[in-house]
């Protein structure tokens, strides 16, 4: 905290700038910190203006605060208060929140959703490992960074709870929150399960990111409770993916008995979690992984060594960026969408999982580390394949752009792959149980590994080419800081 008092900390430490929001207890302005050369935010509150619950909600928002350093949640990077106000200082975003961005872009594409999900569960991942429930989880209190990548800040705790991780979590008592971003059983229920109750505002983010509109967009609480209480079918747009659907029934369960718990979203097949977010512990992977490959390569295991670099790039990507570039690589989204739905099905193609545990077992065995077929067994493949045209057809293809893949040639390598992963796929859903199956299924995860490495190296190029083309600029407007209650 500043040693500064009174009003001499605003005027000294500060150039006060254009003023972000205010409501009926405090205003937020963009402000120039003298001391850190950057753009800040301050939040001032009136403290005149404040009840008791309101003071209590804004010592434990500085509480969590102080604890708090994580790339998905806002930094508070000082506080003061004089006779009147009380004053948080945080890392100024650039690019409002996520409300305003969702009406901008009404509905967001699936893959930027995907995205946007990694980041707000590694934010959260982060809280629980500090034993912090946020508990008014909305799109009004994410943040974005514009610069220099789209990142989303988790922000507004001052209605959290800071469990004691010495007890057990016992069970919460009321509503707190916003009751259109709030779990039934917190709004219905006299007591709840603390560790679910931000997985159903997970959820109604999700949906209002791909639908543009709430799940249950109602204007009062009373027909909100109404359709709560009867379990009123939530309506998904049927051309999302399966397993988009999926962890949208999994996280809006009326029953928190049904609903997905944290560990079990963590590998939940949309998510896929092969993001790493930058920190010291991913770096230090990366050069590890980097140099296996190196061992591998001069040891002329070029096969294997390919994967180590790929393996290292993924570590490596998200200290550049996080966001996808090119018609190809969203191309290939589609084909890797298409292939997670083929490959987590069971060997049966006209069954579905009963359960979300059948699921997490099927994806399990599907998508452990990548599997290779050996010379014979591609020679087995090809030979078995001579009665379907069109998969050999695809087989070669496929082998064609691995060819591209070790000259070096990754564009054409990924054209290739994307064309036989698009004959290859639907062959598969459609395939019968049986050695070719099998072998197929091997040979087609191969194809996708491969198609995504080479995304990867195109991506960071992509990135690294614009950033030395782009023109320096100050970034967009800013529309707002934070939501004012």
């Amino acid at each position: 905290m500043s040693k500064k008092t009174d009003r001499d900390y605003l005027e000294d430490g500060f150039v006060l700038k254009e003023k972000l929001g205010s409501g009926s207890f405090s205003t937020v302005h963009k402000a120039f910190d003298k001391v850190r050369k950057s753009d800040v935010a301050i939040k001032c509150i009136n403290k005149s203006a404040i009840t008791r619950e309101k003071a209590d909600n804004i010592i434990r928002e500085i509480e969590i605060l102080k604890m708090m350093h994580h790339p998905h949640v806002v930094d508070m990077l000082d506080f003061h208060w004089d006779d009147k106000y009380v004053y948080i200082v945080l890392e100024f975003c650039d690019g409002g929140d996520l409300s305003k961005y969702i009406k901008r872009n009404q509905k967001i594409p699936e893959s930027i959703c995907k995205t946007f999900m990694k980041q707000l569960i590694d934010g959260l991942k982060y809280l629980r490992s500090k034993d912090i429930y946020h508990y008014d989880l909305k799109p009004q209190n994410i943040l974005i960074k514009m610069h220099p990548k789209l990142t989303l800040k988790i922000s507004d705790f001052g209605l959290a709870l800071l469990a004691n991780p010495k007890l057990d979590i016992k069970p919460g008592f009321g509503p707190r929150g916003t009751p259109l971003y709030m779990a039934p059983e917190m709004l219905l229920c006299d007591t709840y399960d603390p560790s679910l109750i931000d997985l159903w505002s997970l959820g109604v983010i999700l949906y209002e990111c791909l639908h543009g509109k709430l799940p249950l967009p109602y204007k009062n609480v009373e027909d909100l409770v109404k359709a709560m209480k009867a379990w009123k079918p939530i309506v998904v747009d049927k051309s999302l993916s399966s397993n988009c659907k999926s962890l949208l029934q999994l996280l809006l369960s009326y029953d928190p008995k049904r609903r997905i718990t944290f560990d079990q979203l963590m590998i939940h097949p949309f998510l896929n979690f092969e993001y790493h977010p930058p920190s010291e512990e991913t770096y230090r992977k990366a050069i590890k992984t980097e140099r296996k490959a190196v061992k591998l390569d001069f040891d002329e295991e070029y096969h294997r060594a390919f994967y180590k670099y790929c393996e290292s790039f993924k570590y490596l990507v998200p200290f550049v960026t996080e966001r996808k570039t090119g018609d190809q690589v969203d191309a290939v989204e589609a084909i890797e969408s298409e292939a997670e739905e083929v490959l987590s099905q069971p060997d049966r193609m006209d069954s579905e999982p009963s359960s979300f545990t059948d699921e997490q077992n099927i994806h399990a065995r599907n998508y452990r580390s990548p599997s290779h077929l050996t010379t014979d067994q591609v020679a087995a493949l090809k030979t078995m394949s001579r009665p379907t045209p069109k998969m050999y057809d695809g087989l070669d293809v496929g082998y064609a752009a691995q060819m591209y893949l070790y000259e070096g040639n990754y564009v054409e390598a990924l054209d290739k792959f994307m064309i036989s992963l698009s004959i290859l796929i639907p062959l598969l859903r459609k395939e019968g149980p049986g050695r070719r199956r099998s072998l197929l299924t091997i040979q087609v995860k191969e194809f996708l590994n491969l198609a995504e490495s080479v995304k990867t190296l195109l991506s960071v190029n992509d990135e690294i080419q614009n950033a030395r083309l782009k023109p320096k600029d100050p970034g967009p407007s800013v529309e707002e800081f934070c939501r004012i209650h």
